[in-house]
């Protein structure tokens, strides 16, 4: 064993920033089609790919946010659901993971597990990138 690789030193200060914490610049569009060719690098029984990415950002992120915002005002718990929405404000953009389990001989857990692990990937890449990420 040698104590002198960068991947697993990267991997053993690895740390999630805090949404609240996140601010521009996020990646450009070169980035983050690197960030997402890099996500889909996981194990994936079957070659389903059960995962999708929802790109949420600018106006449209402005609008989700507002929307969110009406449902949860309606809600009895709306303070704290209004306090974690500005999690989803804070960012830049935000990547939305969707696990999309589809019929095959590979079992739905083996599918969620898939969609996890684009998850992970996601989120060391970008960090590893020099992006704050959570």
């Amino acid at each position: 064993m040698t104590d002198a690789n960068p991947i697993v030193e990267f991997l053993e200060r690895r740390r999630s920033v805090s949404a609240l914490q996140l601010a521009a610049p996020g990646p450009d569009d070169v980035a983050l089609a690197r960030l997402l060719a890099i996500a889909v690098r996981v194990p994936d029984h079957g070659k389903l790919a059960p995962w999708r990415f929802l790109v949420i950002e600018g106006d449209a992120k402005t609008r989700l946010e507002a929307r969110l915002e009406v449902i949860a005002e309606a809600r009895p718990d709306n303070a704290k659901l209004i306090g974690g929405l500005k999690k989803l404000a804070r960012p830049p953009l935000c990547v939305a993971v969707i696990s999309q389990v589809k019929e095959a001989l590979i079992p739905e857990w083996e599918q969620l597990l898939s969609s996890g692990a684009v998850c992970m990937n996601l989120l060391t890449a970008a960090l590893a990138m020099g992006f704050g990420a959570n």
